[in-house]
């Protein structure tokens, strides 16, 4: 997890980003927890008072959420940290954190991904992973077949060549585990237990399971989750 910005860096702002492939609706409250922390930080490496008669500046917090699940998701929406809070008598929240989630999902954002051919290519492979994996019930055959094909595509060529056996490891770790959450849901269901940048811009994005990114996208974040 990287630091907060430091002040002398110039950095204005305290970026977020988290690509996922299930919904999570909770993301404002891992992300004012984040921030919070982060906040301690930065406060304590530029030696700033909290406790003084000056306004202390801080850099602007922006939480970014890439999603490109198989949910029904519009192409961009916001969560908000006061739609958790309990019922308020109409008193006024003093505190709010909002996370935009964009939809990567192959086929959606155009204008983005014109602008960012990385997370273009990234969108097809998943796109092409889905696809192998309907056709061929072996999960590993299907991960393969889906990294050679990406392969004769041009398709994040530089990874699947360089780290074609980490790519189809982290696929298949993801699965497994995916599938291990959703037989524990379903042994607590019969028990009782009842049923994720810039305008246009995109300068940082990793996911966080489905496939490693790292050397192949920007290193200018200031926070993963």
């Amino acid at each position: 997890m990287a630091k907060a910005p430091k002040r002398r860096t110039g950095s204005h702002a305290l970026n977020l980003y988290e690509h996922q492939s299930t919904f999570n609706p909770n993301m404002p409250i891992r992300g004012v927890l984040y921030f919070a922390r982060q906040y301690e930080i930065y406060i304590d490496e530029n030696d700033l008072d909290v406790y003084g008669g000056g306004l202390v500046r801080l850099p602007v917090p922006q939480m970014v959420v890439f999603y490109n699940g198989d949910r029904d998701m519009p192409e961009e929406m916001e969560l908000k940290l006061s739609d958790a809070y309990m019922e308020t008598d109409g008193i006024k929240p003093a505190l709010e954190c909002v996370a935009r989630v964009i939809n990567v999902g192959y086929g959606h954002n155009p204008k983005l991904m014109e602008k960012c051919s990385r997370l273009a290519e990234y969108s097809r492979f998943i796109q092409i992973l889905n696809e192998c994996k309907e056709n061929e019930k072996d999960l590993k055959k299907a991960t393969y077949a889906a990294v050679e094909r990406g392969i004769e595509e041009g398709v994040l060529l530089d990874i699947l060549i360089r780290q074609k056996a980490e790519v189809c490891a982290m696929v298949l770790t993801e699965y497994n585990e995916k599938k291990h959450m959703k037989t524990l849901f379903q042994e607590g269901y019969d028990s009782g237990y009842g049923s994720g940048y810039d305008q246009g811009a995109i300068e940082d994005k990793r996911s966080s399971s489905e496939i490693c990114l790292t050397g192949a996208l920007p290193e200018n974040r200031s926070g993963i989750l």
